[in-house]
């Protein structure tokens, strides 16, 4: 069986989700306020990292890794659940199958615990 990051094309792919994802959360007035320090480029790079591992790629980026990029980031649950409303919109947008963005959206759920206040 091919992995997720197999299916959807690999790291091109998963980059210009990530890229789209960001995109649409800055252009959110209520979540633009929590990515103000945050060095997007950066984040982009590791989020696409873990994305990547998520969907069974190469990449691959620890806890440590996330918080340093989100620069300490800490997210109410309210919020987090807009991420990931916007970030499964923007894997739908993507192609991305209904089933494999539940999978997605669960794994990003389980990491993200560290962040939620």
């Amino acid at each position: 069986m091919r992995s997720l990051f197999e299916k959807y094309g690999g790291v091109v792919v998963v980059h210009d989700l990530v890229s789209s994802f960001y995109d649409r959360l800055l252009d959110d007035e209520a979540l633009a306020d929590y990515f103000i320090n945050t060095d997007m480029e950066t984040l982009v790079k590791h989020q696409t990292n873990f994305i990547s591992s998520l969907m069974g790629g190469p990449g691959s980026v620890s806890d440590d890794q996330l918080l340093q990029a989100h620069k300490g980031l800490e997210i109410d649950q309210a919020s987090f659940d807009n991420v990931a409303g916007i970030l499964a919109a923007t894997l739908a947008d993507g192609g991305v199958e209904t089933a494999d963005i539940e999978h997605i959206i669960a794994l990003v759920a389980q990491k993200a615990e560290f962040i939620i206040a």
